[in-house]
């Protein structure tokens, strides 16, 4: 008897398969390993602390590209450049900043790392304060 005949070609989709390099696989692959992730950069940030030294500033940027209610994405940095601390406010004055700043404050307290902080800096300045301790920062910061 004659063998069987050869099977015809089949092309594959290629994002068919995580194999191939598609905008959608990259995609997925992405959200899935930060669904593992999270909870371990989640702990990490939290645990971190500015040192003697802090600044903030906030971003509309990138809230202009999420679906969220929050205007501006307010980032603390400290004096190692690193993000210690994120919150998202619908704007930049001082009541929406105060919650974040109170419980960034609480963090530190509960590290135990409070009262090394020495200096912020922020794109905001004196605000007009001519006292420094009578700022707002410093009020929520060392009562």
């Amino acid at each position: 008897p004659a063998p069987p005949a050869w099977p015809p070609w089949h092309f594959a989709k290629y994002s068919d398969s995580l194999l191939h390099p598609t905008a959608a696989n990259i995609r997925t692959s992405k959200l899935e390993y930060y669904k593992i992730y999270k909870p371990f950069l989640i702990g990490d940030i939290v645990r971190r602390s500015p040192g003697r030294a802090a600044s903030s500033d906030g971003t509309f940027r990138i809230m202009g590209r999420t679906k969220s209610d929050g205007e501006v994405l307010v980032l603390i940095i400290g004096e190692e450049h690193s993000i210690v601390g994120w919150f998202v406010t619908r704007s930049e004055s001082w009541e929406e900043l105060r919650p974040g700043l109170t419980a960034f404050r609480d963090r530190l307290e509960r590290l135990g790392t409070l009262e090394q902080l020495a200096a912020w800096w922020s794109d905001r300045c004196c605000d007009g304060c001519l006292d420094v301790t009578k700022h707002v920062l410093v009020q929520i910061m060392h009562g």
